[in-house]
């Protein structure tokens, strides 16, 4: 199975909004779903929140990591745009939300792990299961 890559600057879309229209059906699936579904009917709030992110963090990292360890692979080092980059933002967000403590104040789930733990083997190789 090869790669294959849509979009390109000449066709005047941008990689985000090639990604955004990419995945919008996966991410309408997320939003209908668990604590996101309960996040947009206000059935979860501010502390629910938190809690996702300091779960999903880790694996923004781990991705972060291993497509920056890739920028010159011609593929994969598209992905490593600064603009595409939301760790920090991420962190930032938990550091307004639960403190600068939110590591300790909010527990990393066993599958706020697996996800890191899955992206990580992902990144192994030459990392395109990125």
């Amino acid at each position: 199975m090869g790669i294959e890559m849509p979009f390109t600057a000449a066709q005047g879309v941008s990689l985000s909004e090639a990604l955004r229209e990419r995945t919008a059906a996966v991410h309408v699936t997320a939003e209908r779903s668990g604590i996101i579904n309960d996040i947009l009917k206000q059935k979860a709030g501010r502390d629910g929140y938190a809690l996702l992110l300091r779960n999903v963090l880790p694996a923004y990292e781990a991705m972060e990591v291993g497509l920056r360890d890739r920028l010159q692979n011609k593929v994969l080092g598209v992905f490593a745009q600064p603009g595409l980059a939301r760790a920090k933002a991420i962190r930032n967000d938990l550091i307004q939300l639960a403190g600068g403590d939110f590591e300790s104040a909010l527990p990393l789930l066993d599958a706020g792990r697996e996800y890191e733990d899955r992206v990580t083997r992902a990144a192994e190789g030459d990392g395109m299961l990125l």
